[in-house]
């Protein structure tokens, strides 16, 4: 890559995969309420089926964008793995991860960590991530900026000005 320490962008909602199990399999014996439930599970599933459309965008935006799918572990392993492949440090700031209001609910449930939950998601290595995550939200795909990977072998959680 041209730059040494690009930008992370995360295509593709924490959770979103385990979100719909769990609403599918316990949703109502946890008596998790969640309006219009077939809608949430279609939004949902249509995101997951957003991979391939994801992946082919990161591939227009520069010819060294690395596309990484992920899925199980999700965000958070994902970004972890990466920055073990590239032997560097990685800062992330997890509320930038694009989330739904449904998997956090979720999680709460049942006393998960969104950003583990698995995933069908796309993480981007790339320099320009600015008009990735533009041309990804305009494909209706959640998409942000979520971090950068720093020298050194240091795993950061970044949250405002909090280390």
């Amino acid at each position: 890559m041209t730059e040494c320490f690009p930008e992370l962008v995360a295509a593709g909602s924490a959770g979103n995969a385990e979100t719909v199990r769990l609403l599918r399999e316990c949703g109502l014996e946890n008596r998790i309420h969640v309006r219009s439930l077939a809608a949430v599970i279609q939004r949902l599933e249509a995101e997951r089926a957003a991979q391939k459309t994801a992946m082919q965008l990161g591939n227009t935006v520069e010819a060294e964008t690395i596309c990484l799918p992920y899925g199980r572990g999700g965000i958070l392993a994902a970004v972890y793995l990466a920055a073990v492949m590239r032997k560097s440090g990685v800062e992330i700031r997890l509320r930038a991860v694009p989330v739904r209001p449904e998997t956090i609910a979720v999680a709460e449930a049942l006393g998960r960590n969104p950003y583990r939950m698995d995933t069908v998601g796309v993480l981007f290595l790339t320099a320009h991530s600015d008009s990735l995550v533009q041309r990804l939200r305009a494909a209706g795909i959640p998409a942000a900026c979520i971090g950068r990977f720093v020298p050194g072998l240091d795993k950061c959680v970044v949250d405002k000005t909090e280390r």
